[in-house]
């Protein structure tokens, strides 16, 4: 089927995301930091619309062993600033409201064993401490589980059904890889 393109109804997205990481180590702690900005955004012939999304976590482990460590993290997020091409009163207002609504805050508590230099296996449980109606709670942490466990949080909410338990996968408590820099 083909459709004709009206040019002056164009819509082009737009994503960047940079973050910039750190491990230091002192004697047998360890201080971990990570920092996150999301710009999405969306272009069309009338205008502009673009969101400024931090989001950080500062974690702190002692290892108790050569290749044990244990740990906690906190993480948190939210929606900054909307940049958009028609700014007026009502659009500052809701902004403020949406950084009030968006922000979300993680606490997670767990154990690193590094089988080698650089790899390991994190097992973790995870505590929403605020922001559980936040929708950027579904954006929360940086592994491949959280990301799983996000996106099967994200459908059974948005679908009002209860969740499934999938054990460390879609629960609280996590299994997921991990590397040391």
């Amino acid at each position: 089927m083909q459709e004709e393109v009206n040019s002056n109804e164009q819509v082009y997205f737009s994503y960047s995301e940079n973050y910039i990481f750190s491990n230091f180590f002192f004697k047998d702690f360890s201080f971990k930091t990570y920092f996150n900005i999301v710009l999405p955004g969306l272009i069309t012939n009338q205008g502009y619309v673009f969101a400024l999304v931090p989001k950080g976590f500062i974690g702190i482990g002692r290892y108790i062993m050569d290749n044990i460590e244990i740990f906690g993290t906190i993480e948190c997020g939210t929606i900054f600033n909307i940049f958009t091409s028609n700014p007026d009163e009502e659009m500052d207002e809701y902004v403020r409201k949406l950084r009030d609504d968006s922000f979300y805050s993680t606490l997670k508590l767990g154990l690193n064993w590094y089988y080698d230099n650089y790899s390991g296996i994190e097992i973790g449980y995870r505590f929403l401490l605020y922001g559980k109606s936040s929708y950027l709670s579904f954006i929360q942490g940086v592994s491949f589980t959280d990301w799983v466990y996000n996106i099967v949080s994200l459908y059974y909410q948005s679908n009002n059904q209860e969740t499934i338990m999938i054990p460390f996968i879609t629960t609280d408590y996590y299994l997921t890889f991990s590397t040391k820099f």
